[in-house]
């Protein structure tokens, strides 16, 4: 058996979440835009009215209730207690946000910058073509409330919340991403002291926005650890009228003597990551759905 996995092992397990997202929004049609609404275990809202602190971390309301704030929601459909606020403005007003992140009493907290435009949840959460450019957003700041992560750790191992940016349970860390392919120029922006800053934009990985949607990763000996030259395909997945899905093969990558494997310029659609290597059962390594813009994965 051989396991295939990025440079950070998150990235297949965000891809297997990219699939159960797909499934979530699927309960939430029909609940965009509306002032105040609980579907299918999830709550949100439009605007900025000031909601009630529900227990965050002390210091977090001011961030979330910011000026900027265009729509919120909660998750996850079991248990709650992770809030999301989406907001929409330039490098000035994020500072302004960042000053307050700045204040919230934790021991981490956490920027991600992204190339791209963001795109809101809540009012276009099935992200219908025509609807993305009334429901861009700029940044996002996601919150926990402690106490409904720590009781969520007791839930099913696929059920529990996770950090995503490490593979230690440490609890949660404030977050907030950014967007900068619209009002937001990073260069203008001003990182907090004792902020951890992740930087997922292309050109921080050696790639260029012309390069598209990108994915890498390294495929290794799941029990040796050695390297494999294994071939990764990206299946596209489409729905059959009778049941089931139909895999096709549109685009395959070729693993170095090292197993890393890229693929540039990744087509729209919705995806499956398979990779295979002589001697091995062929593994899926998790799903995706991309866009037009450029990303690094």
């Amino acid at each position: 058996m051989f396991s295939a996995c990025s440079r950070r092992r998150y990235r297949v397990r965000s891809l297997q979440r990219g699939l159960r997202g797909l499934m979530a929004l699927s309960f939430v049609v029909a609940v965009a835009l509306q002032p105040r609404v609980a579907h299918a275990l999830i709550m949100g809202g439009a605007g900025n009215s000031p909601l009630n602190d529900p227990g965050w971390p002390e210091g977090a309301a001011a961030a979330f209730n910011c000026r900027y704030r265009v729509a919120w929601w909660e998750g996850p459909p079991f248990g709650g207690g992770q809030w999301h606020a989406e907001c929409r403005g330039d490098a000035a007003g994020l500072n302004e946000v960042l000053q307050d992140f700045a204040r919230i009493k934790a021991t981490r907290k956490r920027i991600v910058v992204h190339d791209g435009s963001g795109h809101s949840f809540w009012l276009n959460p099935n992200r219908e073509e025509k609807k993305q450019a009334d429901t861009a957003i700029d940044w996002i700041f996601m919150v926990w409330v402690p106490d409904n992560w720590k009781r969520l750790q007791g839930m099913p191992a696929r059920l529990r919340p996770r950090d995503e940016h490490t593979d230690k349970v440490e609890g949660p860390v404030p977050q907030i991403d950014v967007y900068t392919g619209g009002k937001i120029n990073w260069a203008d922006v001003k990182v907090p002291e004792g902020a951890e800053v992740i930087d997922e934009r292309l050109e921080a990985h050696g790639y260029a926005l012309s390069d598209g949607v990108v994915l890498e990763g390294t495929v290794v000996d799941l029990v040796s650890g050695a390297p494999l030259e294994a071939t990764v395909h990206l299946e596209s997945i489409e729905p059959q009228p009778k049941g089931g899905y139909k895999y096709t093969i549109a685009v395959s990558a070729v693993a170095d003597r090292a197993g890393k494997w890229v693929v540039k310029k990744t087509p729209v659609g919705w995806y499956r990551l398979v990779a295979e290597a002589g001697g091995y059962v062929s593994r899926v390594l998790g799903y995706g759905q991309y866009d037009e813009q450029p990303k690094w994965y």
